[in-house]
């Protein structure tokens, strides 16, 4: 079977090829290809002006028809629209809005209008604000809550002043803000349960003892509050403040020395608020002997509940023995 191209007129051989028969020859395959593809590029770099039928903004495209600049604008002109006055008689701005937008009673151009009718319900309590909000969503955020204050900035002037420190605050003075209100906490659970509250038997004391190793895994902790980037959870080895009894037990002896112990996360977390473990009695003095000043010894309840238990120990077993 001959096969003729029908550009040039040249015979094409047909060499056992499956498929319907080419109707050009390679060379002019390829020239036929490249025009087009000339062609549509052409034709995709053409421009061509439109006006929108919904916003009636002029724009510039590709396309030859186009009624529409964008998709909600050809959604917006494809339903019914509706021209009525603003709600405000104040206003004497025109409204287009839809039927189903009209029986909802959505007839104002804009929120100030919509305000202006009906004004949020909550008063900013901060004197020098004083505007009317608002409230989105109820929260447990304290300037939000009950809707006392429009912004946290208003709470927190009115709490402590606007002539407060805004800017952010180096790590240390960080550092030392957390641990203050950790302690502060802490007296305040002491208070709550009832029993002793040492307050040189601190977090950084307890640790500084121990040598920041975990009492029951023997593991090192960290010494910095460690995040893991993968989890963002807390790494499993950071060293924190345990009590041996806890606070809660009926019969702990509070937040002292011998109450006290290092435990990394993990240990912490698998003991909870279970009282495991014996007091510790002597590794006080042990840590004063090896040079760690980590308290002061004279104020300290734990020392004299520690040196009262010694004296008690050692008187008992100076005592002679009845014969029986």
């Amino acid at each position: 079977m001959s096969l003729t191209c029908c550009d040039c007129g040249a015979a094409i051989s047909r060499s056992g090829v499956c498929g319907r028969n080419p109707r050009r020859c390679p060379k002019c395959r390829s020239a036929f290809r490249a025009e087009s593809e000339r062609c549509r590029v052409r034709l995709r770099h053409r421009i061509h002006k439109h006006e929108c039928r919904t916003c009636r903004k002029s724009f510039s495209t590709s396309r030859k028809v186009q009624h529409f600049c964008s998709y909600l604008c050809m959604h917006l002109g494809q339903r019914s629209r509706v021209l009525m006055p603003c709600g405000d008689p104040a206003c004497a701005r025109q409204v287009e809005t839809t039927p189903s937008r009209l029986a909802k009673g959505k007839v104002y151009c804009s929120n100030a209008c919509a305000e202006s009718r009906f004004p949020p319900p909550h008063v900013c309590q901060n004197p020098k604000c004083g505007r009317r909000f608002r409230m989105k969503h109820v929260t447990k955020n304290p300037w939000q809550n009950k809707g006392k204050y429009c912004c946290p900035d208003c709470y927190r002037d009115h709490r402590w002043g606007d002539h407060r420190p805004r800017r952010k605050r180096s790590p240390l003075a960080r550092r030392a803000a957390a641990d203050k209100a950790l302690v502060t906490s802490l007296r305040k659970r002491c208070k709550v349960f009832g029993v002793t509250f040492d307050p040189a038997c601190t977090r950084g004391a307890v640790l500084e003892r121990d040598g920041w190793r975990c009492q029951k895994c023997r593991v090192l902790c960290n010494k910095e509050y460690t995040i893991d980037s993968s989890t963002k959870a807390p790494s499993w080895r950071n060293a924190e403040h345990d009590h041996i009894v806890p606070l809660s037990f009926q019969g702990s002896p509070g937040n002292v020395f011998e109450n006290s112990q290092c435990l990394c996360r993990r240990c912490n977390c698998k003991k909870r608020d279970k009282p495991e473990g014996q007091l510790r009695l002597c590794l006080e003095e042990e840590a004063w002997g090896k040079g760690v000043r980590v308290r002061s010894q004279r104020n300290s309840r734990s020392c004299e509940a520690t040196q009262a238990i010694g004296q008690s120990t050692r008187a008992s077993r100076s005592r002679p023995q009845m014969a029986l």
